[in-house]
């Protein structure tokens, strides 16, 4: 068998290479398939099976193989019908072929497991047309029925498939008698037709898909012309009976079934008789009580026994289109069926009463039919509403004019606002279904639009959450059914209506299947009908995927239809109704950010109606109202302000001014928290009347009240709230202090509180504040401007008591980022050619930056010290820019300089991916800045051919393993070998592999290199890895790889040389580094590690492993029976592998490996310290002396 020729048939589609051959097929395809290019594949699987049933995991491969080939063509079935018959014929030989021994009955459930694949596939109509039909298949089938266990979870697909296909052997044409005879030895003497009835009664209280298909076998025996005298009677009786039972769900949903199929296939009238006395039975069995499954199985069997009451035709009074043809709609001409639609109007009221005899005798049954149908519209599960839905349409097609009327008024009661939203959501369904066949007649839709335009924008609150989506969903289909339905002459007097609720839905609905459905509808519409304003333009950019995307859809689809005016109005006026003050908080400022953006099309409208509407609202007791009062109203005084239309009367004017005031009196009079909506929308109004230059310079009381909340606000524990208020009140104080005459004096006070509250002993008062200086323009800091630097330097840096609080050091490294952005440098003393270099103590800066750049600080939320590091890099880069555009970068100390580009380099090979991306696009932006070039940094052309311009463009940070090799090249570079070799280490011992096999793997490779050109570099690399030890030590985080790293490097053998050069520095001073760093911890994963360390120092010199080997005998007699045991298997292990003939003789170093491996070093330590001292012994070294007493 063919194990890739599939793939790579498909691969070929999309020039995909999939050499993997557990390599999933490419999702996205779509239709691309044009033919079954597997079949040979498929065939050759198919025909394998009589060889491989036999083997259980053979079977399981080649299954999985066939069903991912199968399922490739889910949505183009189509493509396998060609060879769908032979694929069956194949199938079914084998099973035909096959005897009853067990492993014969094994290949005929994998012949039909197989075959049952091809159901799901293609769909079981079109696979069992295609079946034998041959009178001989009967037999063999239906003993196979018999015999086997239907319900058991192994084998249901074998029975799935046999019982399709015994629907099919069942309508042969032959009388079932002349079977009989074949089967005359059977000790029950039953016929074949009563062996098949057996058969359907046990297969038809299956619950499993036997079941599911059991009602189609049913339904085509019972009405042959032989068989429905014989068993229709008793069957139905049967049925009826087991409707009511309570406890029989299997039996129950399958006599509903049964029936259903029964009263679908049959004639007419051979099933009227049986009509009443089934309907009696469904009303009777009360199954609107029972669950959803049979609340369905109900509702469709009732609507079969109402059809079955009239006679099958098509109601003559009915609405016909005629042509529906998008060309003509499209070229305008004329449709044949405005002859064909007016003349069937006109004929409406004919005299058709003959053809309704049938309604006089079963007029109450169909009452009860219908009453069912219109109260399965109000169920509370959709699938069931749907059915109902669709029953109603199936029945009315059969009723006059005037009982389809009756129906029709049944269904507008759904909208009554006593409903819940089952009831117009299943009303919209029925809607949608009567209008799609022609049943809902023009002069309905007067009635009918109103009711749409409610339900197009339901919406049922509930606590924090909302029902009412899937009735909006629903009333979209019933626009679409409409274009499908009506000419556009009927249609035309309500195109406005329509088109309006249409767009309004697709641009504002919070709901993404609402908005799509709208769009659909409306493009349906602008097809069909051919009449609805700037339909063409409108769909253009209100497509499927342009409202799939709500910030999309509110913001600027709907100011592309705004353009439009005869919506604007009506998009304005939906916003102000049912949005603004909704209860999701994204549409609320969505809804803002739209009634601002459509203020611009409707400037004089939003003045006279929105603006004092808005007002009045942002004072309402209702938190949602109030918040989306003010941020509406903030945006619209925004953009009316940019295009200069923001011209209000002394009473608006006046009535704003208060709105601030009169909130803070109303609901913060008394307390100082809560309602934080209402405190984030009053910022953002003081930001836009910010904006907005409301003409409020001189209203003391407005400058005082929004002064005093702006600086509350500022030390908010609530994280938008804080930030809100910083932005609000730069705009503030820029301009109601700085453009402000009168208060312009008041702008050092102001600055020096600022400056104070950075010092301050709450975090989030840091934060507000450190947040407002930031966005605050130089032109205001540069009064105090020396103060706000060291109080921004000042709360940048750890203290004691400050050492959790990252986020106050990240915002104001934030801030200083912002305030050295925003102006460049200059070497005068004058503002005005940018900030005065004088005022910056650069070396200051410098040294606070660079400590930033190395916090480590973690808390229970983890690394959180890198918030701070990632603003340190963005301050560095920036302040290093300024300086070299002025011409200072070169006055800075060259060692600081040094340590901007290691620190910033060691960032780009630490661990953490975000801190990574940052700082490589940091470091990459520095060495290839122009104008000017940053021309002294050290060794920057060594460092240029190491990090082209082309690399730097198109590297992607976040890659270690693009990285990583180029970093390590930087190593040669002295000034950044402290740096990077530290930033590698504590990479190696990252909990990501790739980052971890990655950062191993490029100092591997690249010490491997230097000690194949000598032992220089690698005892350059040894003792700065020493100095890193000794730097960090009894700091895990770096301590912990670093041992790690170690130990890798002397396993691989390339830190061996160090070891055997004869000078034992570095040896020496690794152990004793290791014994300090592990001295007096209790963390065992650091233990071990050290004891992993000191083991393959065994490898070195006598001195080294006398050393090493007088440290691990203390670790022998650890209070930690763990350690204990960790510390003998690994020198044993160390023993076994490099020896100790320098300590002592081939026979006592195996004396010492036994007395490790047999010793109950998990005992109690006092137990085992003898052996530890016979060690000492016989290595000659001395007894380690313990420094507390042994307990009595």
């Amino acid at each position: 068998m063919s194990k890739k020729g599939s793939r790579q048939s498909l691969a070929e589609l999309e020039g995909l290479d999939l050499d993997h051959e557990l390599e999933e097929f490419p999702i996205g395809l779509g239709c691309a398939l044009d033919m079954f290019r597997e079949k040979d594949e498929v065939f050759e699987i198919l025909n394998s099976l009589p060889g491989i049933y036999t083997s259980q995991s053979t079977v399981e491969v080649t299954y999985e193989t066939y069903g991912k080939i199968m399922d490739r063509y889910q949505e183009q079935p189509h493509l396998i019908d060609h060879h769908l018959e032979a694929m069956i014929n194949v199938l079914l030989s084998q099973f035909r072929d096959s005897n009853s021994k067990p492993e014969q009955v094994i290949l005929k459930h994998l012949s039909l497991q197989f075959l049952r694949r091809l159901f799901k596939v293609r769909g079981p109509k079109e696979v069992v047309k295609r079946f034998p039909h041959e009178i001989a298949d009967l037999v063999p089938v239906l003993n196979y029925l018999e015999n086997e266990n239907l319900d058991d979870p192994c084998t249901w697909e074998s029975g799935y498939v046999l019982v399709m296909w015994l629907s099919i052997l069942v309508i042969n044409p032959f009388h079932l008698k002349l079977l009989d005879g074949q089967e005359e030895e059977r000790k029950d003497g039953l016929t074949i037709a009563q062996r098949l009835m057996k058969v359907c009664k046990k297969c038809i209280v299956l619950n499993n898909n036997v079941g599911t298909a059991a009602p189609f076998l049913i339904s085509r025996f019972l009405t042959r012309p032989d068989m429905q005298e014989v068993y229709m009677d008793n069957f139905i009786e049967w049925t009826c009976v087991r409707l009511p039972e309570p406890m029989a769900f299997g039996t129950r949903v399958g006599a509903f079934a049964a029936l259903s199929a029964i009263f679908k296939h049959a004639k007419r009238q051979e099933i009227l008789k049986y009509g009443e006395q089934v309907l009696k039975a469904v009303l009777f069995s009360k199954y609107e009580k029972c669950d959803t499954v049979l609340r369905k199985a109900g509702t469709k069997l009732i609507q079969r026994i109402g059809m079955m009451f009239m006679k099958t035709k098509m109601a003559p009074w009915r609405y016909q289109r005629g042509s529906r043809s998008l060309v003509c709609n499209l070229k305008g001409t004329t449709n044949l069926s405005e002859t064909s639609g007016s003349s069937d109007l006109k004929n409406l009221g004919g005299n058709d009463q003959a053809n309704y005899e049938e309604l006089n005798q079963y007029s109450g049954a169909i009452e009860s039919v219908i009453d069912k149908l219109l109260e399965g519209l109000k169920d509370k599960d959709t699938v069931v509403r749907w059915s109902s839905a669709k029953g109603i349409g199936r029945v009315t097609n059969r009723l006059p004019k005037e009982y389809a009327d009756e129906v029709m008024e049944g269904i507008l009661q759904n909208f009554s606002p006593r409903e819940g939203n089952a009831a117009w959501h299943g009303g919209c369904l029925a809607l949608a279904e009567l209008a799609r066949r022609g049943l809902l007649l023009p002069e309905r839709i007067p009635t009918v639009i109103p009711v749409l335009k409610r339900a197009m924008v339901y919406d049922e609150i509930r606590g924090n959450f909302s029902v009412g989506s899937h009735v909006r969903d629903a009333a979209c289909y019933v626009m679409w059914a409409f274009a499908r339905a009506f000419e556009p002459h009927i249609i035309e007097p309500y195109v406005n209506d329509i088109a309006t609720c249409l767009i309004i839905t697709m641009t504002f609905d919070r709901e993404v299947n609402c908005r799509r459905a709208a769009s659909a509808a409306f493009q349906e519409n602008v097809g069909r009908q051919g009449n609805f304003p700037h339909g063409i333009d409108i769909i253009t950019v209100a497509d499927y995927f342009a409202v799939g995307i709500r910030t999309n859809a509110f913001t600027k689809v709907s100011v592309e239809i705004g353009k439009f005016q005869i919506y604007t109005t009506a998009m304005i006026a939906h916003l102000m109704d049912l949005k603004f003050n909704h209860f999701d908080e994204v549409v609320r400022e969505l809804t803002a950010e739209a009634l601002g953006n459509l203020a611009i099309m409707e400037p004089l409208y939003v003045t006279e109606k929105v603006v004092p509407a808005l007002i009045s609202f942002c004072t309402d007791s209702d938190t949602y109202t109030s918040h989306g009062a003010l941020i509406s109203l903030g945006a619209i005084l925004v953009k009316l302000k940019s295009i200069d239309r923001l011209k209000f009367s002394n009473d608006i004017l006046t009535s704003i001014g208060e709105i601030v005031p009169k909130i803070v009196e109303k609901k913060f009079a008394n307390s100082a928290r809560g309602n934080e909506f209402i405190r984030v929308g009053l910022n953002e109004f003081i930001d836009s009347c910010s904006l907005s230059k409301m003409p409020y310079h001189n209203d003391e009381n407005f400058i005082t009240v929004c002064h005093k909340l702006l600086e509350e606000h500022l030390s908010s524990v609530e994280n938008r709230t804080r930030i809100s208020a910083g932005k609000a009140f730069a705009h503030f104080v820029v301009e109601y202090y700085h453009n402000n005459p009168a208060k312009h004096n008041c702008l050092t006070g102001i600055l020096e509180g600022m400056c104070k509250e950075l010092t301050s002993n709450v975090m989030p008062a840091r934060q507000g504040h450190a947040h407002a200086l930031g966005r605050l323009p130089v032109s205001v800091l540069k009064e105090n401007f020396v103060d706000v630097i060291t109080a921004l330097l000042k709360c940048s840096t750890i203290t004691p008591d400050t050492v959790l609080w990252a986020e106050s050091r990240r915002d104001a490294l934030v801030a200083l980022s912002s305030i050295f952005i925003h102006k460049k440098f200059s070497r005068n003393s004058s503002w005005e050619d940018g900030i005065p270099l004088e005022l910056l103590n650069t070396e200051q800066i410098l040294n606070s930056l660079l400590e930033s750049i190395e916090d480590y600080t973690t808390d229970k939320r983890g690394d959180i010290g890198c918030w701070v590091r990632k603003s340190s890099i963005t301050a560095l880069k920036i302040f290093s820019i300024r300086l070299n555009e002025c011409g200072s970068f070169k006055d800075v100390d060259p060692s600081n300089i040094s340590k901007i580009m290691g620190l910033i380099a060691k960032q780009c090979v630490e661990k953490i991916d975000n801190v990574r991306v940052h700082a490589g696009q940091a470091f990459a932006t520095i060495i290839h800045q122009k104008d000017p070039e940053m021309l002294d940094i050290p060794h920057r052309d060594a460092i240029l051919r190491i990090f082209p311009e082309d690399f730097c463009r198109s590297v992607n940070w976040r890659s270690t393993t693009s990285t990583f090799p180029k970093f390590v090249e930087m190593l040669t570079l002295e000034h950044c070998t402290y740096y990077l070799l530290e930033g590698f280490i504590i990479s190696g011992g990252s909990l990501s592999d790739s980052v971890m096999k990655d950062a191993n793997g490029a100092i591997t490779n690249y010490l491997v290199a230097a000690g194949a050109m000598g032992d220089a570099e690698l005892n350059r690399i040894g003792q700065v890895m020493l100095k890193i030890f000794e730097s960090n030590l009894r700091m895990d985080r770096v301590t912990v790889p670093l041992m790690k790293f170690v130990t890798q490097l002397l396993q691989s053998g390339t830190f061996l040389p160090l070891l055997t050069d004869g000078s034992d520095s570095f040896g020496l001073a690794l152990i004793e580094l290791t014994k300090n760093e592990l001295f007096k911890s209790g963390r065992v994963e650091k233990l071990v590690l050290g004891v992993e360390l000191l083991c393959e120092m065994l490898q070195g010199s006598l001195a080294v492993i006398r050393s090493a080997m007088k440290k691990l005998t203390v670790y022998l007699a650890h209070a930690y029976p763990r350690v204990r045991v960790i510390t003998s298997q690994k020198i044993y292990e160390a023993l076994l592998t490099y020896g100790a003939e320098e300590l002592a003789s081939q026979e006592e170093v195996e004396h010492v490996m036994t007395l490790l491996q047999e010793s109950q070093w998990e005992g109690d330590a006092n137990a085992v310290r003898p052996i530890r001292n016979q060690i000492c012994t016989i290595f000659n070294i001395p007894q380690p002396i313990s420094l507390k007493p042994p307990s009595a």
